[in-house]
């Protein structure tokens, strides 16, 4: 778990600021994977 200040809290679920730009950061490195393979997907040309 993250630690950090909580910016929000609903029960036991916690959000940390920390843990908010963590999530940001893991999701954009996902789309850029995303957008890397289709590109090379694209850019590839079928036998």
């Amino acid at each position: 778990m993250t630690e950090g200040e909580v910016i929000y809290q609903l029960g036991f679920l916690k959000i940390t600021q920390e843990g908010l730009v963590k999530g940001l950061l893991i999701s954009f490195r996902l789309f850029i994977l995303i957008l890397a393979t289709s590109l090379l997907t694209l850019a590839t040309s079928t036998i």
